[in-house]
């Protein structure tokens, strides 16, 4: 707690005059460019790795960044925040962000091992990532962990999850929503987006980005829908 205000004192002190004409700005509206579905891992700062300032992003924060398929959602508030990000505030992208040394695929894994009910309920939406694992077999990687192929596998997972919903699929189908599945490794810090033509995750770097531009600067989706 001591950091937090800390950092609170040094905003006010050094920052606060450089952001208050901003946040003033976005009293009145928001229109952020993308939604992000992260692990609530403390670890992983999308704001930081994504260089966005307030305002350019949603982000929906849960144990394993998990995604509700249809049949289980109701109820749900991760469901309700994205309703609220496509429907009312029009996001264009939706990206869910898995991670490297992800506590709540350790979690998963353990009580597969040991046969008992996993303790976090919401952990079930992961039991469908071993079918990812055996149609895209590269995830596997031997210079990546089981923990980490697992993890890499489950974000893919959470995007088949999300094409369930028919507000999603009616975006989609019309051409004003992508998806997108990227995941964050911890030890290189390295943002990487999964290439479904090669069936792995690709670092986001200058080629890479390149790719997922057209001339025009428009972003391409990063997802299956279009062919790069």
């Amino acid at each position: 707690m001591k950091k937090l205000i800390e950092g609170i004192l040094e905003f006010r002190l050094n920052h606060r005059h450089e952001y208050r004409e901003k946040f003033c700005h976005l009293k009145a509206k928001q229109s952020p460019d993308a939604l992000m579905v992260a692990c609530c891992d403390s670890r992983v700062a999308p704001n930081v790795f994504a260089s966005s300032d307030p305002g350019d992003l949603v982000v929906l924060r849960n144990m394993g960044n998990i995604i509700p398929s249809l049949e289980y959602s109701k109820d749900n508030p991760t469901m309700d925040a994205l309703k609220f990000g496509v429907l009312q505030l029009s996001v264009k992208d939706i990206v869910i962000c898995g991670h490297s040394n992800c506590g709540a695929i350790r979690a998963f894994l353990d009580s597969k091992k040991t046969g008992q009910p996993c303790p976090y309920a919401s952990l079930e939406n992961i039991e469908r990532t071993f079918i990812q694992l055996e149609k895209f077999p590269g995830l596997t990687a031997p210079l990546v962990s089981y923990e980490d192929s697992v993890s890499q596998a489950n974000v893919i997972s959470q995007v088949e999850h999300l094409e369930t919903h028919p507000f999603i699929e009616d975006k989609i189908k019309k051409g004003e929503l992508r998806i997108h599945a990227w995941w964050f490794d911890l030890d290189s810090a390295i943002v990487s987006h999964f290439r479904y033509d090669l069936g792995v995750f690709r670092e986001i770097d200058e080629v890479e980005a390149s790719r997922l531009f057209q001339k025009s600067g428009k972003l391409l989706s990063f997802d299956r829908y279009l062919s790069l």
